[in-house]
C-alpha cells in the first residue's frame, strides 16, 4: 500500500506481524507493526500534570498499550496490558480540561489520555475497548492507523 493522505495529518497504514518485539525494541520498529499509534497527553489519577507520549497497540501484543516519549524512544517509559480495563470516552466537566479526553481504569489504577481530534480519539477507544475485552484483531482484517513521518501516510513496505 502507497502513501495515503488522510484529514488532520493522519492515515491509514497496513502493518505485518513478525516475532515477538522486546521492550527495548525501537518506538519507531513497533509503530511500523501496530494496531495503533500517535501521540497523546497522558495522566494517571490524582496526578496534577499531563505528559506526552508516543502511544503503541503493537500487533504482536494487541491487548498491551506502551508509551514511549517519543517514536525514536528505544525503551518504552510504560506498558499497560489492557485486558479487564473500563475504556470510555469523557463528557463535559469530566474532559479534566483537555478535549478528546478517555480514560481506562481497573482496579486502583486510572489513567486519562487525550488524543488530538474526535476521530482519533473515537478510533482509540474502539481499540482499547477491543483490547480491553480480550479480543484481538487480525492485521488483516482491518488496517491499523498511524501517522507517518511529518504526519504524512506510510506502510511498512515503504
Amino acid at each position: 500500500m502507497g502513501r495515503v493522505a488522510f484529514s488532520g495529518g493522519w492515515a491509514w497504514c497496513r502493518g505485518e506481524t513478525d516475532a515477538r518485539l522486546p521492550l527495548q525494541k525501537q518506538a519507531s520498529v513497533v509503530t511500523e507493526h501496530s494496531v495503533i499509534c500517535s501521540y497523546m497527553h497522558y495522566m494517571e489519577k490524582g496526578a496534577k500534570a499531563w505528559h506526552r507520549g508516543w502511544c503503541v497497540i503493537p500487533q504482536n501484543e494487541p491487548l498491551v498499550l506502551y508509551i514511549y516519549g517519543a517514536p525514536q524512544d528505544v525503551k518504552a517509559q510504560r506498558s499497560v496490558p489492557l485486558i479487564g480495563f473500563k475504556v470510555g470516552a469523557l463528557e463535559g466537566a469530566d474532559r479534566l480540561e483537555r478535549h478528546h479526553t478517555l480514560q481506562i481504569s481497573q482496579s486502583h489504577l486510572t489513567l486519562y489520555f487525550s488524543t488530538e481530534s474526535e476521530e482519533l480519539l473515537s478510533r482509540w477507544v474502539e481499540v482499547l475497548a477491543r483490547a480491553a475485552r480480550g479480543s484481538v484483531q487480525a492485521p488483516e482484517d482491518k488496517l491499523s492507523w498511524c501517522p507517518g513521518p511529518g504526519g504524512e501516510g506510510h506502510s511498512p513496505a515503504d
